[in-house]
C-alpha cells in the first residue's frame, strides 16, 4: 500500500462569514449617507422657500411703509380725490345755512369769512354800522336751526370806516332739533 500522499494545498473552505458583516455595513452605510443627504436636501429647501418668504415679506413691507411714509407719486391724487369728496359732502350740507346767513347780511354788509369746525360757525361781517352788526346778531339768534349765537368782537376800522363783527354760532345737534319738536 502506497501511502497517499498529496503534495498540493488543501482547499480550505470560503469563509463567507466574513463577507455578510460587511455587506451588512454597507449597505448600512449606503442608508445612512441617502438619508444624511436627503435630509440636507430638504433642510436646502426649507431654507429656499423661507429666504424667497422673506423676501416676498420685505417687498410687502416696503410697499406699505412708503404708502405710510406719503410716496407722493402713490398718495397724492388719492388724498385730492379724497379732499375733494369731503369738500362736496360739506358743501352740500352747509349749503342751505349758508343761504339762511347770507340772507340775513345787512344791505350794505359783507360776509367777510366763514368756518364750520364740528356744529360750530365762525363767521366774520363788515358793516357800515355796530347797529347793522346788532341786528344781523338778533336775526341769526331767530334762527331755529341754531342752538346758539354768540359776538366775539366788534372792531371798527377807523381807516377804512366800517365795522368788522365776529360771531360764533353754534349749530343744533340732531338731539336738539328732536327734543325741541317732542315739546
Amino acid at each position: 500500500m502506497l501511502p497517499d500522499i498529496n503534495l498540493r494545498p488543501k482547499k480550505e473552505k470560503k469563509n463567507r462569514t466574513g463577507i455578510l458583516p460587511i455587506v451588512i455595513m454597507l449597505v448600512v452605510t449606503l442608508i445612512l449617507v441617502g438619508g444624511f443627504g436627503y435630509w440636507t436636501w430638504t433642510l436646502q429647501q426649507d431654507h429656499d422657500s423661507l429666504e424667497q418668504e422673506l423676501q416676498q415679506q420685505k417687498q410687502q413691507n416696503n410697499a406699505l411703509q412708503s404708502e405710510l411714509e406719503g410716496d407722493g407719486t402713490e398718495q397724492q391724487p388719492e388724498q385730492v380725490e379724497r379732499l375733494v369728496t369731503q369738500m362736496e359732502e360739506a358743501m352740500v350740507e352747509m349749503e342751505p345755512i349758508i343761504k339762511t346767513i347770507t340772507g340775513y347780511v345787512p344791505r350794505n354788509g359783507d360776509l367777510i369769512a366763514f368756518n364750520e369746525q364740528e356744529g360750530v360757525i365762525e363767521l366774520t361781517v363788515q358793516t357800515e354800522s355796530n347797529e347793522n352788526a346788532v341786528a344781523f346778531y338778533q336775526d341769526l339768534s331767530e334762527i331755529e336751526s341754531f342752538h346758539d349765537v354768540k359776538i366775539r368782537t366788534i372792531d371798527y376800522m377807523e381807516s377804512e370806516e366800517y365795522y368788522l363783527t365776529n360771531y360764533t354760532v353754534y349749530l343744533q345737534t340732531e338731539e336738539e332739533g328732536n327734543n325741541d319738536a317732542a315739546e
